[in-house]
């Protein structure tokens, strides 16, 4: 009967053991779970932040570049206004001089 006991008894250890053994294995899996959606989570939210910082880098680039244009045009216009004063001016005197007969 002795041995009987000893049996029952290790089926018993055995029992316990596997059960602990499941309740381990659930929660490491439970917290695996977890940390994979916190990296998840964590690695969005560097993405989301790095495409925003590229997103305004980029924009104050097309805005300082479409500044340095806007003023290369400016000027540009502004020559051309001189040039077309310059020879109107000149043609307005050419023709004055026609017309007074001088």
């Amino acid at each position: 009967m002795e041995k009987l006991e000893r049996v029952l008894a290790a089926e018993e250890d055995a029992r316990s053991a596997l059960a602990q053994a499941r309740e381990d294995a659930v929660r490491i899996r439970e917290d695996a779970l977890a940390e994979c959606r916190r990296v998840e989570s964590e690695s969005a939210a560097k993405a989301a932040a790095a495409a925003a910082a590229h997103r305004e880098k980029a924009l104050r680039t097309a805005g300082s570049e479409s500044a340095a244009l806007l003023d290369d045009a400016e000027r540009t216009r502004e020559d051309a206004v001189a040039v077309a004063r310059g020879r109107l001016d000149a043609a307005a005197a050419t023709l004055a001089a026609r017309l007074t007969g001088d």
